[in-house]
């Protein structure tokens, strides 16, 4: 399922509206955690969460699966998938679009476990440019990032 908003209107949105996004906490082996490390606004330079826009008429657990297979190449099955109740925010100084007025999200949250298999196979996208596990969370993280991980008791 592509619903892909053409890029202008896409940017249009960006600039006006909070978008709905997917956040994913990947459990690893050994009591550990997956982060990747962006390479685009917001956040760009920092460690964070696997995760990205909803589509249109796309589940948020549907958004959550293909967002762990587009950017780090796992395909995890629907029912791995376990979503954290509540609904976060971030906002952001920065965007990807360079038009000035930042970039707000509405987040829901899952969380997932990977295996030693998936970990030797995982294949980042144009927008991460190394993944890393940690296993504690670090003071220097996003506030949101830190809350999360300690909600989806993995920090």
């Amino acid at each position: 399922m592509n619903q892909q908003l053409p890029l202008d209107l896409y940017k249009q949105f960006h600039e006006q509206l909070p978008l709905p996004c997917v956040d994913i906490i990947l459990k690893t082996p050994g009591n550990g955690f997956l982060l990747v490390l962006r390479q685009t606004e917001p956040a760009k330079g920092q460690w964070w969460l696997v995760g990205g826009r909803v589509y249109k008429n796309e589940t948020l657990l549907r958004a959550a699966r293909r967002k762990v297979q587009e950017e780090i190449g796992i395909e995890l099955k629907l029912q791995s998938l376990r979503q954290i109740r509540g609904s976060y925010e971030t906002i952001f100084a920065e965007d990807p679009f360079g038009h000035g007025k930042g970039t707000h999200t509405i987040n829901t949250c899952f969380i997932a476990e990977l295996t030693k298999q998936d970990l030797s196979v995982i294949q980042l996208d144009q927008h991460h440019s190394e993944f890393k596990v940690f296993h504690q969370v670090e003071k220097e993280w996003h506030p949101y990032l830190k809350e999360v991980l300690k909600i989806g008791g993995v920090a």
